[in-house]
């Protein structure tokens, strides 16, 4: 009989914190989409952990870099300029150049279109994939390249709050050097 009511106990609890994690996770997803249809930087940078994320994408890189080998040596940045790279990036400053990006090249285009793919992420975890935005036509890019071309934002609870604190780029996508001005200065930011 306690064998039972303790079975009990633990699948009501699994099922109560199963709950929780979706709508707590569905939340997160709706509430960034509309950070990013208001061009909201504020409200996107409350949701990250900038130290855990740069030192999560510097150890990433770093990895990758060191399996290619001399085999990748063009591609990204060299493993002496990886922390340079991440650091001159992965920043709150340019948060609004992302979303100047999305306004400038994909105007018409939905946030969700660039949701490749949600779901759990190990352990306790949510991941969000972005790609290339559906529904647009890719003709100069080859499909090798473009199935390639995600990154994965991977939020994880810090108390009652998803952050993000690591992301996945390609090798590829992550560039060599960093330039001589901030990035709001060449390319703008955010049009509200």
């Amino acid at each position: 009989m306690i064998r039972a009511i303790i079975a009990a106990v633990v699948l009501l609890l699994l099922g109560v914190t199963a709950g929780l994690y979706i709508h707590s996770t569905h939340a997160l997803l709706r509430e960034l989409i509309s950070d990013s249809r208001r061009a909201d930087v504020q409200g996107f940078d409350a949701r990250v952990d900038w130290d855990a994320l740069r030192a999560n994408l510097k150890a990433e890189l770093t990895e990758k870099k060191k399996s290619l080998g001399s085999n990748g040596a063009s591609i990204g940045p060299a493993l002496s300029e990886i922390g340079k790279v991440v650091d001159y990036y992965i920043q709150p400053g340019n948060i609004g150049v992302a979303y100047y990006f999305h306004t400038d090249m994909f105007p018409t285009i939905k946030e969700e279109d660039f949701i490749s793919s949600s779901g759990y992420a190990f352990p306790f975890g949510y991941q969000i994939t972005l790609g290339y935005p559906k529904g647009i036509p890719a003709n100069d890019i080859p499909k090798l390249i473009l199935d390639r071309m995600k990154v994965k934002l991977v939020f994880r609870l810090d108390g009652l709050t998803w952050k993000l604190k690591e992301i996945e780029v390609p090798l590829f996508m992550t560039p060599q050097q960093v330039p001589g001005q901030p990035l709001t200065e060449l390319y703008g930011s955010a049009k509200n």
